[in-house]
Protein backbone atom coordinates (compact mmCIF):
# COMPACT_ATOMS: atom_id res chain seq x y z
CA UNK A 1 0.00 0.00 0.00
CA UNK A 2 2.56 2.51 0.89
CA UNK A 3 4.25 1.62 -3.02
CA UNK A 4 0.87 2.69 -3.90
CA UNK A 5 1.12 5.81 -2.34
CA UNK A 6 4.02 7.11 -3.91
CA UNK A 7 2.03 8.37 -7.40
CA UNK A 8 0.85 10.96 -4.76
CA UNK A 9 4.69 11.52 -3.20
CA UNK A 10 6.60 14.88 -3.69
CA UNK A 11 9.95 13.03 -3.86
CA UNK A 12 9.65 10.58 -6.62
CA UNK A 13 10.28 11.70 -9.83
CA UNK A 14 6.69 12.80 -12.46
CA UNK A 15 7.65 9.69 -14.82
CA UNK A 16 7.73 7.05 -11.80
CA UNK A 17 4.47 8.90 -10.54
CA UNK A 18 2.44 8.27 -13.90
CA UNK A 19 3.62 4.24 -13.78
CA UNK A 20 2.40 4.29 -10.48
CA UNK A 21 -0.78 6.17 -11.40
CA UNK A 22 -1.13 3.58 -14.42
CA UNK A 23 -0.82 0.34 -12.52
CA UNK A 24 -3.18 1.81 -10.15
CA UNK A 25 -5.36 2.62 -12.36
CA UNK A 26 -5.64 -1.69 -12.75
CA UNK A 27 -6.55 -2.20 -9.39
CA UNK A 28 -9.47 -2.11 -6.87
CA UNK A 29 -8.43 -1.85 -3.51
CA UNK A 30 -10.42 -3.17 -0.59
CA UNK A 31 -9.94 -2.33 2.92
CA UNK A 32 -12.39 -5.41 3.93
CA UNK A 33 -11.28 -8.36 5.65
CA UNK A 34 -11.73 -12.36 5.37
CA UNK A 35 -12.70 -13.27 2.11
CA UNK A 36 -15.48 -10.52 1.91
CA UNK A 37 -16.34 -10.14 -2.27
CA UNK A 38 -15.09 -7.01 -3.97
CA UNK A 39 -17.90 -5.03 -5.60
CA UNK A 40 -17.43 -4.83 -9.30
CA UNK A 41 -15.13 -7.78 -9.72
CA UNK A 42 -15.95 -11.16 -10.10
CA UNK A 43 -13.67 -14.61 -9.64
CA UNK A 44 -13.41 -17.00 -12.19
CA UNK A 45 -15.83 -19.12 -11.33
CA UNK A 46 -18.46 -16.58 -11.21
CA UNK A 47 -17.66 -15.44 -14.26
CA UNK A 48 -17.76 -19.11 -15.38
CA UNK A 49 -21.33 -19.68 -14.00
CA UNK A 50 -22.54 -16.55 -15.77
CA UNK A 51 -21.38 -17.08 -19.19
CA UNK A 52 -22.10 -20.95 -18.98
CA UNK A 53 -18.23 -22.14 -19.14
CA UNK A 54 -15.80 -24.51 -17.50
CA UNK A 55 -13.13 -22.17 -15.50
CA UNK A 56 -10.28 -23.65 -18.15
CA UNK A 57 -11.78 -21.72 -21.06
CA UNK A 58 -12.42 -18.68 -19.52
CA UNK A 59 -8.85 -18.96 -17.75
CA UNK A 60 -7.41 -19.25 -21.67
CA UNK A 61 -9.64 -16.33 -22.87
CA UNK A 62 -8.49 -14.53 -19.78
CA UNK A 63 -5.03 -15.31 -20.96
CA UNK A 64 -5.70 -14.13 -24.91
CA UNK A 65 -6.09 -10.78 -23.03
CA UNK A 66 -10.13 -10.97 -23.86
CA UNK A 67 -11.42 -9.74 -21.09
CA UNK A 68 -11.03 -6.93 -18.76
CA UNK A 69 -9.31 -7.63 -15.33
CA UNK A 70 -8.56 -5.96 -12.27
CA UNK A 71 -5.91 -6.84 -9.25
CA UNK A 72 -8.06 -6.58 -6.28
CA UNK A 73 -6.42 -6.49 -2.81
CA UNK A 74 -7.55 -6.65 0.42
CA UNK A 75 -6.26 -7.48 3.77
CA UNK A 76 -6.59 -11.15 3.37
CA UNK A 77 -6.76 -11.89 0.25
CA UNK A 78 -5.08 -10.95 -3.47
CA UNK A 79 -6.54 -11.98 -6.77
CA UNK A 80 -6.76 -11.25 -10.57
CA UNK A 81 -10.54 -10.31 -10.81
CA UNK A 82 -12.95 -9.86 -13.83
CA UNK A 83 -15.00 -6.62 -14.32
CA UNK A 84 -18.14 -7.57 -13.49
CA UNK A 85 -19.96 -4.89 -15.55
CA UNK A 86 -18.45 -6.25 -18.82
CA UNK A 87 -19.12 -9.70 -18.03
CA UNK A 88 -22.90 -9.25 -17.59
CA UNK A 89 -22.96 -7.17 -20.70
CA UNK A 90 -21.33 -10.79 -22.54
CA UNK A 91 -23.77 -12.54 -20.77
CA UNK A 92 -26.70 -10.11 -21.86
CA UNK A 93 -25.18 -10.69 -25.61
CA UNK A 94 -24.86 -14.70 -25.47
CA UNK A 95 -28.74 -14.88 -24.95
CA UNK A 96 -29.46 -13.22 -27.98
CA UNK A 97 -26.77 -14.18 -30.35
CA UNK A 98 -27.48 -15.87 -34.10
CA UNK A 99 -24.77 -17.50 -35.55
CA UNK A 100 -23.38 -17.43 -39.08
CA UNK A 101 -25.40 -20.84 -39.79
CA UNK A 102 -28.70 -20.53 -38.21
CA UNK A 103 -28.80 -16.89 -39.91
CA UNK A 104 -28.28 -18.60 -42.96
CA UNK A 105 -30.58 -20.95 -42.97
CA UNK A 106 -33.25 -18.57 -42.14
CA UNK A 107 -32.72 -16.61 -44.76
CA UNK A 108 -31.80 -19.60 -47.40
CA UNK A 109 -28.31 -17.84 -48.24
CA UNK A 110 -25.11 -19.32 -48.03
CA UNK A 111 -22.51 -18.67 -44.73
CA UNK A 112 -21.03 -15.89 -46.87
CA UNK A 113 -23.65 -14.03 -47.87
CA UNK A 114 -24.61 -13.18 -44.07
CA UNK A 115 -20.59 -12.52 -43.88
CA UNK A 116 -21.64 -9.83 -46.70
CA UNK A 117 -24.82 -8.63 -45.06
CA UNK A 118 -22.50 -8.18 -41.51
CA UNK A 119 -19.40 -6.50 -43.70
CA UNK A 120 -22.52 -4.38 -45.39
CA UNK A 121 -23.77 -3.16 -41.58
CA UNK A 122 -27.25 -4.78 -42.51
CA UNK A 123 -26.50 -7.27 -39.55
CA UNK A 124 -24.74 -5.87 -36.91
CA UNK A 125 -22.39 -7.67 -35.34
CA UNK A 126 -21.52 -8.46 -31.40
CA UNK A 127 -18.32 -6.57 -31.28
CA UNK A 128 -17.21 -7.70 -28.13
CA UNK A 129 -14.10 -10.14 -29.00
CA UNK A 130 -14.92 -12.70 -27.09
CA UNK A 131 -17.64 -13.33 -29.67
CA UNK A 132 -14.95 -14.45 -32.47
CA UNK A 133 -12.55 -15.77 -30.16
CA UNK A 134 -15.43 -17.73 -28.02
CA UNK A 135 -17.16 -19.02 -31.29
CA UNK A 136 -14.57 -18.39 -33.97
CA UNK A 137 -16.70 -16.58 -36.36
CA UNK A 138 -18.42 -13.15 -36.11
CA UNK A 139 -22.08 -13.00 -34.30
CA UNK A 140 -25.44 -10.85 -34.88
CA UNK A 141 -28.05 -11.05 -33.04
CA UNK A 142 -31.94 -12.06 -33.36
CA UNK A 143 -33.26 -8.94 -32.78
CA UNK A 144 -30.89 -7.70 -35.88
CA UNK A 145 -32.36 -10.69 -37.96
CA UNK A 146 -35.61 -10.25 -36.80
CA UNK A 147 -35.56 -6.43 -37.81
CA UNK A 148 -34.19 -7.06 -41.63
CA UNK A 149 -37.15 -9.37 -42.23
CA UNK A 150 -39.71 -7.09 -41.08
CA UNK A 151 -38.03 -4.59 -43.53
CA UNK A 152 -38.85 -7.28 -46.28
CA UNK A 153 -42.26 -7.76 -45.45
CA UNK A 154 -42.58 -3.59 -45.37
CA UNK A 155 -40.90 -3.20 -48.57
CA UNK A 156 -42.44 -6.55 -50.55
CA UNK A 157 -45.50 -5.54 -53.45
CA UNK A 158 -48.58 -6.68 -53.00
CA UNK A 159 -47.77 -8.36 -56.29
CA UNK A 160 -46.03 -8.17 -59.21
CA UNK A 161 -46.92 -7.77 -62.60
CA UNK A 162 -45.64 -10.50 -65.17
CA UNK A 163 -43.56 -13.58 -64.59
CA UNK A 164 -41.97 -13.89 -61.97
CA UNK A 165 -39.28 -16.70 -60.38
CA UNK A 166 -38.41 -17.29 -56.59
CA UNK A 167 -35.13 -15.17 -55.45
CA UNK A 168 -33.17 -18.83 -54.79
CA UNK A 169 -33.82 -20.27 -58.50
CA UNK A 170 -33.23 -16.55 -59.94
CA UNK A 171 -29.88 -16.57 -58.21
CA UNK A 172 -28.78 -19.51 -60.29
CA UNK A 173 -28.37 -17.51 -63.29
CA UNK A 174 -25.13 -16.70 -61.16
CA UNK A 175 -21.66 -19.08 -61.31
CA UNK A 176 -18.61 -19.07 -61.27
CA UNK A 177 -18.26 -17.11 -57.62
CA UNK A 178 -19.74 -17.05 -54.46
CA UNK A 179 -23.81 -15.26 -54.36
CA UNK A 180 -23.74 -11.68 -53.98
CA UNK A 181 -26.04 -12.69 -51.39
CA UNK A 182 -25.50 -8.65 -49.40
CA UNK A 183 -25.73 -6.89 -52.72
CA UNK A 184 -28.88 -8.13 -53.85
CA UNK A 185 -31.07 -8.03 -50.41
CA UNK A 186 -29.69 -4.76 -50.42
CA UNK A 187 -30.87 -3.96 -53.95
CA UNK A 188 -34.44 -5.39 -52.44
CA UNK A 189 -34.61 -3.53 -49.52
CA UNK A 190 -33.94 -0.49 -51.61
CA UNK A 191 -36.56 -0.68 -53.69
CA UNK A 192 -33.93 -1.05 -57.20
CA UNK A 193 -35.17 -4.93 -57.00
CA UNK A 194 -39.11 -5.04 -56.86
CA UNK A 195 -39.87 -8.69 -55.27
CA UNK A 196 -42.94 -9.55 -53.82
CA UNK A 197 -43.66 -12.56 -51.21
CA UNK A 198 -45.29 -15.54 -51.65
CA UNK A 199 -47.94 -18.16 -49.38
CA UNK A 200 -44.89 -20.44 -48.61
CA UNK A 201 -43.09 -20.88 -45.23
CA UNK A 202 -39.37 -21.22 -44.32
CA UNK A 203 -36.28 -19.43 -45.96
CA UNK A 204 -36.68 -15.79 -47.37
CA UNK A 205 -35.01 -17.00 -50.51
CA UNK A 206 -37.66 -19.59 -51.32
CA UNK A 207 -40.83 -17.06 -50.22
CA UNK A 208 -38.98 -14.04 -51.62
CA UNK A 209 -40.26 -13.74 -55.70
CA UNK A 210 -38.86 -11.38 -58.63
CA UNK A 211 -39.53 -10.38 -61.93
CA UNK A 212 -38.15 -13.14 -64.58
CA UNK A 213 -36.48 -10.15 -66.06
CA UNK A 214 -34.65 -9.44 -63.17
CA UNK A 215 -32.24 -11.97 -63.07
CA UNK A 216 -29.85 -10.44 -65.48
CA UNK A 217 -29.76 -7.27 -62.74
CA UNK A 218 -29.00 -9.91 -60.76
CA UNK A 219 -26.15 -11.61 -62.40
CA UNK A 220 -24.60 -7.49 -62.40
CA UNK A 221 -24.79 -7.32 -58.67
CA UNK A 222 -21.12 -8.17 -57.36
CA UNK A 223 -19.61 -8.04 -53.68
CA UNK A 224 -16.23 -7.26 -53.37
CA UNK A 225 -14.40 -8.66 -50.28
CA UNK A 226 -11.49 -6.82 -50.55
CA UNK A 227 -13.58 -3.46 -49.62
CA UNK A 228 -13.82 -4.79 -46.29
CA UNK A 229 -10.70 -5.99 -45.82
CA UNK A 230 -10.74 -6.30 -42.14
CA UNK A 231 -13.50 -8.19 -41.71
CA UNK A 232 -12.66 -11.79 -40.73
CA UNK A 233 -14.21 -14.14 -43.52
CA UNK A 234 -14.22 -17.40 -43.13
CA UNK A 235 -11.59 -19.74 -45.16
CA UNK A 236 -13.68 -22.87 -45.28
CA UNK A 237 -16.99 -23.30 -46.66
CA UNK A 238 -19.93 -26.29 -45.87
CA UNK A 239 -20.79 -28.97 -48.90
CA UNK A 240 -23.90 -27.39 -48.73
CA UNK A 241 -22.70 -23.75 -49.57
CA UNK A 242 -20.07 -25.42 -52.27
CA UNK A 243 -23.58 -26.77 -53.79
CA UNK A 244 -24.92 -22.98 -54.09
CA UNK A 245 -21.52 -22.08 -55.95
CA UNK A 246 -21.66 -24.95 -58.15
CA UNK A 247 -25.54 -24.66 -58.41
CA UNK A 248 -25.83 -28.34 -57.80
CA UNK A 249 -27.76 -29.77 -55.12
CA UNK A 250 -25.53 -31.94 -52.92
CA UNK A 251 -25.11 -35.33 -54.19
CA UNK A 252 -24.25 -34.05 -57.49
CA UNK A 253 -21.88 -31.35 -55.45
CA UNK A 254 -19.78 -34.44 -54.09
CA UNK A 255 -19.30 -35.90 -57.35
CA UNK A 256 -17.85 -33.07 -58.90
CA UNK A 257 -15.70 -32.38 -55.81
CA UNK A 258 -14.26 -35.99 -55.96
CA UNK A 259 -13.02 -35.21 -59.67
CA UNK A 260 -10.90 -32.34 -58.74
CA UNK A 261 -10.12 -32.32 -55.37
CA UNK A 262 -8.99 -34.85 -52.48
CA UNK A 263 -10.79 -33.46 -49.97
CA UNK A 264 -14.34 -33.56 -51.08
CA UNK A 265 -15.17 -35.89 -47.96
CA UNK A 266 -14.19 -33.18 -45.66
CA UNK A 267 -17.31 -31.41 -43.91
CA UNK A 268 -15.91 -28.26 -44.68
CA UNK A 269 -13.67 -27.28 -47.85
CA UNK A 270 -11.25 -24.73 -48.63
CA UNK A 271 -12.89 -21.84 -50.37
CA UNK A 272 -9.83 -21.02 -52.09
CA UNK A 273 -10.48 -24.49 -53.73
CA UNK A 274 -13.78 -24.24 -54.31
CA UNK A 275 -13.91 -20.98 -56.30
CA UNK A 276 -11.05 -22.31 -58.57
CA UNK A 277 -13.39 -25.49 -59.55
CA UNK A 278 -16.42 -22.98 -60.11
CA UNK A 279 -13.98 -20.97 -62.70
CA UNK A 280 -13.92 -23.74 -64.15
CA UNK A 281 -17.65 -25.72 -64.18
CA UNK A 282 -20.84 -24.55 -65.43
CA UNK A 283 -24.07 -26.67 -64.31
CA UNK A 284 -26.96 -26.74 -66.53
CA UNK A 285 -29.01 -25.11 -64.60
CA UNK A 286 -27.19 -21.97 -64.77
CA UNK A 287 -27.13 -22.48 -68.91
CA UNK A 288 -30.71 -23.14 -68.39
CA UNK A 289 -31.07 -19.71 -66.56
CA UNK A 290 -29.16 -17.28 -69.06
CA UNK A 291 -30.37 -18.64 -71.68
CA UNK A 292 -34.28 -18.53 -70.53
CA UNK A 293 -35.04 -21.90 -71.48
CA UNK A 294 -35.46 -25.01 -70.27
CA UNK A 295 -33.43 -27.21 -68.34
CA UNK A 296 -33.80 -30.54 -70.70
CA UNK A 297 -33.03 -28.02 -73.78
CA UNK A 298 -30.29 -26.47 -72.30
CA UNK A 299 -28.89 -29.62 -71.67
CA UNK A 300 -29.15 -30.48 -75.11
CA UNK A 301 -27.70 -27.38 -76.39
CA UNK A 302 -24.83 -28.15 -74.20
CA UNK A 303 -24.55 -31.11 -75.80
CA UNK A 304 -24.64 -29.92 -79.19
CA UNK A 305 -21.87 -27.40 -79.04
CA UNK A 306 -19.75 -30.19 -77.70
CA UNK A 307 -19.18 -28.50 -74.45
CA UNK A 308 -16.50 -30.50 -72.48
CA UNK A 309 -18.33 -32.22 -69.78
CA UNK A 310 -16.93 -32.29 -65.94
CA UNK A 311 -19.97 -34.63 -64.97
CA UNK A 312 -23.47 -35.44 -65.44
CA UNK A 313 -24.80 -32.29 -65.29
CA UNK A 314 -21.43 -29.31 -65.35
CA UNK A 315 -19.68 -28.52 -68.32
CA UNK A 316 -16.41 -26.52 -69.27
CA UNK A 317 -17.21 -22.89 -67.99
CA UNK A 318 -14.47 -21.31 -70.05
CA UNK A 319 -15.68 -23.04 -73.51
CA UNK A 320 -18.97 -22.54 -72.91
CA UNK A 321 -18.45 -18.53 -72.32
CA UNK A 322 -16.39 -18.59 -75.34
CA UNK A 323 -18.66 -21.34 -77.37
CA UNK A 324 -22.29 -20.49 -76.52
CA UNK A 325 -22.65 -17.37 -74.97
CA UNK A 326 -19.66 -15.78 -76.62
CA UNK A 327 -21.91 -17.20 -79.87
CA UNK A 328 -24.94 -15.69 -78.83
CA UNK A 329 -23.57 -12.25 -77.59
CA UNK A 330 -22.53 -12.05 -81.62
CA UNK A 331 -25.98 -12.02 -82.09
CA UNK A 332 -27.21 -15.74 -82.49
CA UNK A 333 -29.84 -16.91 -80.89
CA UNK A 334 -30.24 -21.43 -79.94
CA UNK A 335 -31.42 -22.04 -83.30
CA UNK A 336 -28.39 -20.25 -85.18
CA UNK A 337 -30.46 -17.30 -86.61
CA UNK A 338 -29.26 -13.63 -86.35
CA UNK A 339 -31.06 -11.45 -83.70
CA UNK A 340 -31.44 -7.86 -83.79
CA UNK A 341 -30.07 -6.68 -79.93
CA UNK A 342 -30.09 -3.10 -80.49
CA UNK A 343 -31.95 -1.03 -77.72
CA UNK A 344 -35.52 -1.37 -77.97
CA UNK A 345 -36.14 -4.90 -79.37
CA UNK A 346 -36.20 -7.55 -77.21
CA UNK A 347 -34.82 -11.02 -77.75
CA UNK A 348 -36.82 -14.62 -78.37
CA UNK A 349 -36.88 -17.47 -75.53
CA UNK A 350 -32.53 -17.75 -76.46
CA UNK A 351 -31.79 -14.41 -74.90
CA UNK A 352 -28.76 -14.68 -73.12
CA UNK A 353 -28.39 -13.11 -70.02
Amino acid sequence: MQFLALRKSEHVSVAFAQLVETLCSNLLIEAGVGDAPVEGVLRIRDVANRLGLATGPVADLRRAGIFQTRVALGTAFIFEGFVEAEIEAIATDIKRRCDLRSAARRLGISCHGVEQLMALGVLPLLDHQFFKARYGAPQTTTEALEALERRLLEQAHPQLNGKSIALHRAVQAIGGRQKPWGPILQALLNGEIPFAINNLTGAWSRRIIVDKNHVAVLRDLEFDPTAYRDFPYAQVMTRVDAGEVFNLPPGETIHLLRQFDSTAHCKDLPVSCVLEIAKQQIASVEISMRLRTSLARAHRHAAAHNLPRLHDVSWCRPTADRVVFGHLANGADLHGEQVRTCSGVSRREGKMI
